[in-house]
């Protein structure tokens, strides 16, 4: 099982966790997760808030999803 954590509050989506069962660790699960909720975001025109350590790692690593970020809450990213 692979699951990701998240709520709304108006247009921001926060991504609080990642879990994948012992089975899936190591397959890329949680970078698919990742990529969903991104594309998720990109298709709805929300931002996000990331408090996910994995996501945000990932997010961090890949600058074309910079302006996903609602900047009340990440002023300081990509700048």
């Amino acid at each position: 099982m692979a699951r990701l954590q998240y709520g709304f509050r108006g247009n921001t989506m926060f991504i609080m966790n990642t879990n994948v069962s012992e089975e899936l660790k190591g397959q890329g699960e949680r970078i698919k997760l990742a990529k969903a909720a991104l594309y998720f975001t990109k298709e709805s025109d929300r931002k996000i808030t990331l408090l996910c350590p994995f996501v945000s790692v990932y997010v961090r690593k890949h600058p074309e999803c910079y302006d996903f970020f609602d900047r009340s809450y990440h002023p300081d990213i990509g700048r």
